[in-house]
């Protein structure tokens, strides 16, 4: 009898897990919902949408969107860094194919190429939108991985990528890799699908496809063969990014039947030409500056561009939840499939709310790190942005502030969360921490009390950016709170900062890991405690070629002289300045 009992036991619990495995599931309902847009009409049948969308985990979303509607007057043209010349015909450009090699090949942003194909003599007509291209190789000085066709020259074919293609008919068409080309007047390379047949293609288990979030790109074509072109922003504080598994939700929200991702992080690049003025940047680079690129997709209106029969919808929604922030009584209400939001922070049309249990914004104060920020009604008041930054369950057990006017960051526990560990989150890449895009702005960072670690690559600033087009750009920061709570300094967290003068470390840190104060040279660190922490490899090392050498201000303990007069703990850990005790 004990042993059916337990039997059934079994057997319930595993239909529950199942159950619960299938309710948390990434499916196509969730991900990504838009909260509201602005719309802009580029020419009859050519519309640019600007997408303000809030994920699953309410991560604010900035989503670009063009929708190049099928019997529009207007066309695709291909370009790279050094097809269009100044003057060149369709002939001497055919010439130059011929003789196409290593040297062909380089590296112009997309607004130098939309200027290049302007100046040449045959053009088609007016460039209206500029967007990047498939991935490259170094290399091969800038080669792209996939196909790339341009006005019938086969310049580069392979069978490994699937491509969006021009064809000579006027058509548009995605085809896969090893498809025909014969037929084919332009076309550009995508390193994989995340829509074919009508279904999602990305594989959840593969690298970036759900958890880490970037700038992406993607480029695809609808039932109605209309062709859509999405950008969207990511590692700044009011849009974090997305992941290829949710981009190609966004696709398939938009009704693309196949659908290809382009190159993305830093080259991914949206230029567009409205009413009035000439093209400009409209999504956030990423270097600070549009990124040199090998490739590039212009869409050109054509020079008798009147009229013409337009098939297919100029703006989808993308409301798969039923998300609404209203005006009631002079309070903001925000409900999520009709049901009142839980207390907490949301990011609605890039600007944060806080909201109680039954979805009423709040008026108070909270206060962040060494700051306190002011609701009212539930919206932030000021240009200040607030997300999470935390290391367990989503993040939502740390918060973080910045302050666009006072470029100030600040760090702090979450008031409305229970279980608070207060541990930040430990970042593999530089690029991914939400601040990527403000790391060079950012003059001062305050992290509250609570907080028990910095996370590794915090605020890592390389000294070479990825090209030359932002030579000589210099970090702001000069203010540097610790708390009395920190535990442990993560490695190459505070990297290259040059205005740095002072940093003082709190007698509860007992790690400070490698890289940590890396290329930190006029700082001056007072360390608290008489005991040293953990000091590992480079963490204190300073650049060779700077004068002014690094600054310990110790205590005057057995501990801290035995250790400093160490030769070879000097070397490991990077430190070649003065050491001051203080009795």
């Amino acid at each position: 009898m004990c042993t059916i009992k337990r039997n059934c036991l079994v057997i319930v619990i595993c239909l529950a897990a199942a159950l619960m495995a299938v309710g948390c599931a990434p499916s196509e309902a969730d991900g990504v919902s838009e909260t509201g847009r602005t719309n802009y009409k580029l020419m009859k049948g050519v519309t640019e949408s600007t997408v303000y969308a809030v994920e699953s985990g309410d991560e604010n979303v900035r989503i670009h969107l063009l929708r190049v509607n099928k019997g529009a007057k207007a066309s695709f043209k291909v370009s790279t860094a050094k097809y269009y010349k100044k003057k060149s015909t369709k002939k001497s450009r055919k010439r130059a194919y011929k003789k196409w090699a290593k040297k062909n090949w380089g590296y112009a942003d997309v607004k130098k190429q939309a200027k290049n194909y302007q100046s040449s003599k045959d053009k088609a007509g007016q460039v209206i939108v500029a967007s990047n291209g498939d991935y490259y190789t170094h290399q091969y000085n800038g080669a792209t991985e996939g196909n790339l066709i341009m006005e019938g020259n086969k310049v580069r074919i392979t069978n490994r990528k699937p491509f969006f293609a021009v064809l000579k008919n006027g058509d548009w068409e995605i085809r896969g890799p090893g498809a025909k080309t014969k037929d084919v007047k332009e076309c550009v390379g995508g390193y994989l699908y995340l829509v074919h047949g009508g279904k999602l293609a990305v594989n959840k288990k593969a690298r970036n496809v759900i958890s880490p979030r970037h700038p992406c790109q993607a480029i695809g074509i609808t039932k109605k063969k209309d062709v859509v072109i999405a950008n969207i922003d990511g590692r700044e504080p009011t849009s974090i990014g997305t992941s290829w598994y949710n981009l190609a939700k966004v696709m398939k929200q938009q009704g693309c039947t196949e659908s290809i991702m382009l190159d993305g992080g830093g080259s991914a690049s949206f230029m567009t030409k409205r009413s009035k003025g000439g093209l400009k940047v409209r999504n956030t680079p990423m270097d600070g500056a549009l990124r040199a690129v090998t490739s590039a997709i212009l869409v050109v209106k054509d020079k008798k561009a009147r009229g013409g029969k337009i098939k297919g919808k100029a703006v989808v929604s993308m409301k798969n939840k039923k998300t609404g922030l209203k005006k009631k009584a002079g309070k903001y209400v925000y409900k999520i499939n009709g049901r009142a939001k839980k207390t907490g922070f949301v990011n609605v049309n890039g600007k944060t709310y806080l909201f109680n249990k039954k979805g009423i914004g709040i008026t108070k104060k909270i206060k962040i790190g060494s700051a306190r920020y002011s609701f009212k009604k539930g919206k932030l008041k000021g240009r200040v942005v607030i997300g999470y930054c935390g290391a367990s369950k989503g993040g939502k057990n740390l918060l973080f502030a910045y302050n666009y006017k006072k470029k100030k960051l600040d760090i702090g526990k979450n008031p409305f969360v229970k279980k608070n560990n207060g541990m930040m989150k430990n970042w593999s890449n530089q690029t991914n921490v939400p601040w990527s895009v403000e790391k060079y702005r950012i003059k001062s960072v305050a992290i509250g009390k609570g907080v028990k670690n910095i996370g590794d690559r915090f605020l890592c600033v390389t000294t070479k950016p990825f090209n030359s087009n932002l030579k000589g750009v210099k970090t702001s920061l000069r203010k540097l709170k610790l708390p009395g709570s920190l535990k442990t300094i993560g490695s190459s967290c505070i990297y290259n900062h040059y205005h740095l003068r002072k940093v003082t470390i709190p007698k509860s840190v007992r790690t400070i890991r490698s890289k940590a104060f890396y290329y930190n040279n006029r700082t001056r660190f007072t360390f608290k405690s008489g005991n040293p922490p953990k000091i590992s490899k480079q963490a204190f090392t300073a650049n060779k070629k700077a004068k002014r050498k690094t600054v310990f201000s110790v205590r005057g303990s057995y501990s801290w002289k035995k250790l400093m007069n160490k030769r070879s703990f000097r070397k490991r850990i990077g430190f070649s300045g003065k050491v001051k005790y203080r009795w």
